[in-house]
């Protein structure tokens, strides 16, 4: 597999809808009410999407899979968050995973354990090792909910959701 060159990115933004072309309301309501609106965050694109949806559902916990050092310097409103790259921990309240090295994922994680409205967003997902274990992550059932950023993964635990992947603008 080669990088994912100017071809891929033009015809991936000929692809991606916006809000409009959005017909769940969970998504919609999260693009309008929030990404698409201000405060606009510095940083890579993943850490952009992250805060902004810290901002929308306010998880209980943010979990990193990754190396804490390669997060830009973070200043998030809430305490009582547990900022770890701790996996295996159990939880029974939604939470928000931020997955920066793709090869731990499907190793380390059971996603029939998550709990409803837990999240995770997954960095770089162009990326050579990082492309095949996104698509693998699109076809689990488990996941009600994927969408793609150009090179940023969305992935949402909802049950009652029918399974929706979406391309969108960001």
């Amino acid at each position: 597999m080669s990088a994912w060159n100017a071809w891929d990115r033009l015809r991936f933004w000929m692809r991606a809808k916006n809000q409009y072309g959005v017909h769940s309301p969970f998504l919609y309501t999260f693009l309008t009410k929030t990404l698409y609106r201000t405060p606009r965050y510095n940083g890579p694109q993943y850490w952009q999407l992250a805060r902004k949806c810290i901002d929308h559902f306010g998880p209980q916990e943010l979990w990193v899979a990754g190396s804490l050092k390669d997060l830009p310097k973070h200043n998030l409103p809430f305490q009582e968050w547990g900022l770890s790259n701790q996996i295996g921990h159990e939880s029974t309240s939604p939470f928000l995973l931020l997955v920066l090295e793709s090869d731990i994922l499907l190793r380390t994680l059971d996603f029939k354990s998550w709990p409803e409205n837990s999240m995770a967003v997954f960095a770089n997902i162009r990326e050579e090792k990082a492309k095949q274990v996104w698509e693998e992550i699109k076809k689990m059932d488990h996941f009600r909910m994927t969408a793609e950023f150009s090179c940023t993964g969305l992935l949402a635990i909802r049950p009652g959701q029918q399974k929706e992947h979406f391309n969108l603008r960001f």
